[in-house]
């Protein structure tokens, strides 16, 4: 008995011994890379892991083929991703759709990544067993370049390499912080253009001198805010600002302003050249603006406005009854009104329009005489 159990021992030693070496001899099967690519809120993560038997070679070739794989890859997602931002700039979406689109597009690159790295590490893994059966020894692949570093704040798609050796993780930040929907604008707004005064008043024994459009004119600079009303596609927006206006009327004829108890255009005791009405005004302005592309398309404008008139003077030049040249300059009230309302209007493309505005209110108060509305046309422009 004792003899048999030596015989069965031996047995299973020679048999354990020449599985050992068939298993030596055995060729190794194709060796596993695992590529996980997942797609969160913070972008596309790409994590390679590496098995015991993956040669060096192997594995730095991976790599090296991965960065360049992501690398490609962000700069597509980037230009989709920009695209998609432009559109919610322009109000063509909303922030939750531009997020939705920006989410699918990431998915979709996440799948097309995973097969793209499954198929590079069956590659690597075949290129390298046949300079194995060759008995070339395969070369090895230069280290990856340190990946540079990055604005955690930045919201442009950007790639991170984290960890080193047997695990290296490849990670394509696609999270986009959307720009800040401007809901107001500030800007000032400059205004030049003609000037002059319709009457509505005509009473028998009173000079009405007729004023020249071409020979007047006007300046106004305003201070102003757009606020868009309603949502982020809304074509409506809130005008509202403050200003200053000039105001400069041409007066024709032999003919200048007095005022003793009310104003009075009388004639001049020499010959009028020239004579220029000048107001000048704080102003108050407020109204909608109609613009479907913002700043970037056509649009219209419909204000009101009021104002406190601040100086008022008379500048003429006449030739003497002795033949002198004679420059006066006269600063009164003439009995022009303290305060004015009226309305204006625009239409225009990008930061240039044609304007006008009106006087509802009179030139001048407690008269009966005249019944003088300031009138200006000319062309703005939004200096935003």
């Amino acid at each position: 008995m004792r003899q048999v159990r030596i015989n069965m021992m031996i047995v299973l030693a020679v048999v354990f011994s020449a599985g050992a070496a068939w298993a030596q001899t055995e060729p190794k099967k194709d060796r596993e890379v695992t590529v996980k690519v997942d797609t969160s809120e913070d972008g596309i993560e790409i994590e390679i892991e590496n098995d015991d038997d993956l040669t060096a070679e192997e594995a730095k070739k991976i790599r090296k083929e991965s960065q360049a794989l992501i690398k490609a890859k962000t700069k597509e997602l980037k230009a989709a991703i920009e695209k998609i931002r432009a559109e919610f700039d322009a109000g063509k979406i909303t922030e939750e759709e531009m997020g939705e689109q920006i989410s699918e597009r990431a998915e979709a690159m996440s799948k097309e990544i995973e097969a793209e790295a499954q198929r590079l590490a069956a590659a690597v893994r075949r290129e390298v067993a046949e300079s194995v059966r060759e008995g070339v020894e395969a070369p090895e692949a230069p280290e990856a370049p340190e990946a540079p570093e990055v604005d955690e704040d930045s919201d442009e798609p950007r790639v991170s390499v984290d960890g080193d050796g047997d695990e290296r993780r490849i990670r394509i930040n696609t999270k986009v912080k959307p720009r800040k929907n401007r809901r107001t604008y500030t800007g000032i707004n400059f205004a030049v253009g003609w000037h002059t005064m319709l009457n509505d008043v005509n009473a028998a024994e009173t000079t009405y001198p007729e004023m020249d459009f071409w020979k007047g004119g006007f300046t106004q600079i305003d201070f102003m805010l757009n606020t868009r009303i309603g949502g982020n596609r809304s074509p409506i927006w809130l005008n509202y600002g403050v200003g200053l206006l000039y105001q400069k009327a041409d007066i024709a004829g032999n003919n200048i302003l007095s005022h003793v108890t009310e104003p009075l255009f009388v004639q001049a005791p020499g010959t009028i050249t020239s004579n220029k009405l000048r107001n000048h005004y704080v102003t108050g302005t407020l109204g909608l603006k109609i613009a479907p592309k913002g700043n970037d398309g056509f649009y219209i404008e419909m204000n009101g406005f009021a104002g406190a008139r601040f100086r008022t003077k008379q500048n003429f030049e006449y030739t003497s009854a002795n033949g002198e040249e004679v420059v006066e300059k006269r600063t009164a009230r003439y009995g022009v009104n303290k305060f004015n309302y009226g309305v204006s209007a625009a239409i225009g493309y990008k930061l240039v329009s044609v304007y006008a505005r009106y006087d509802m209110s009179s030139l001048f108060e407690n008269t009966s005489r005249y019944d003088y509305h300031p009138l200006s046309v000319g062309v703005k422009f939004n200096l935003f």
